[in-house]
């Protein structure tokens, strides 16, 4: 990565192991706080997303669905920008294509938060893909590819 310190992609590690998880990580990335400073932008594919109930519920049915409601439920990542001057329409652009391109087939949720000194994106994903039933899994060298991903959508989004 060229400049990696201009994004930073991380893994959130909560268990996320419940129906309640995946409600509270998709009430909290996609609410705002009481001076509604906090959520900026929400967007996703494969679940009804401006509905935080509904999305919950919609993830937890495809589990169900394919027998997969055990274990880790959900998956949780943020992208921080380290420009607070960041094209807000490009991250905007960015979370669609990470969703379209890397997570497709999984029901994803993001939003773009704006309460700290950068903007970044929540992006939360149903582990089972909506289309196969398969499980996301990653090793870390799939990770780090995927970190690759991101950063290169990125830069061709011009988001850094």
């Amino acid at each position: 990565m060229e400049n990696d310190k201009k994004l930073l992609v991380k893994m959130c590690r909560g268990k996320y192991n419940s129906f309640r998880a995946i409600r509270n990580v998709i009430q909290y990335i996609t609410q705002n706080k009481e001076n509604g400073d906090r959520c900026k932008y929400v967007g996703g594919t494969g679940v009804y997303y401006c509905d935080w109930k509904k999305a919950a519920i919609q993830m937890q049915r495809i589990q169900i669905y394919f027998n997969k409601n055990s274990g880790r439920r959900l998956y949780h990542m943020v992208v921080s920008f380290e420009d607070k001057n960041v094209d807000l329409y490009a991250v905007i652009d960015l979370a669609d294509k990470i969703t379209d391109d890397i997570l497709k087939g999984f029901q994803c949720i993001y939003a773009m938060h704006g309460d700290t000194d950068n903007y970044h994106l929540h992006i939360v994903w149903n582990p089972v893909n909506y289309k196969t039933g398969m499980k996301w899994h990653t090793n870390k060298k799939e990770w780090a590819e995927v970190k690759r991903k991101i950063y290169d959508l990125a830069v061709k989004c011009k988001a850094i």
